[in-house]
């Protein structure tokens, strides 16, 4: 599982048939998939449309707060460019070290490395 907001990665199934057999649990459902906060959003009229994904305004590792004023809907290519410049950029700040800057570089040329078809 990559958790975008923290930068970090968790294993959570051994292969893809183990997986989806957690996806009829509904206590895995609801912690990894949000499905309280997926409604909270709907509710508030943030709707997606296909290639869009919800995306904080500004990142939880970058000081942002879990709040439904800190979700928008964003391009899928935008939101993971995006955090993966962050990432890269914090990956060796020891935790706690504050922020004050972050370079973001736009790409002429996305590579679509998230679209498997």
């Amino acid at each position: 599982m990559l958790h975008v907001d923290s930068h970090q990665i968790s294993y959570i199934a051994e292969s893809v048939d183990e997986f989806e057999s957690f996806l009829s649990d509904r206590n895995f459902v609801g912690e990894y998939f949000n499905v309280q906060i997926v409604g909270d959003l709907k509710l508030n009229g943030l709707l997606l449309k296909p290639g869009q994904i919800y995306s904080f305004k500004i990142p939880p590792v970058l000081g942002g707060q879990y709040a439904l004023e800190n979700v928008e809907v964003t391009s899928i290519a935008v939101h993971f460019s995006i955090a993966g410049q962050i990432g890269r950029q914090i990956k060796d700040i020891p935790p706690g070290t504050p922020i004050t800057s972050v370079a973001l570089k736009e790409n002429p040329n996305p590579k679509r490395w998230w679209k498997f078809w």
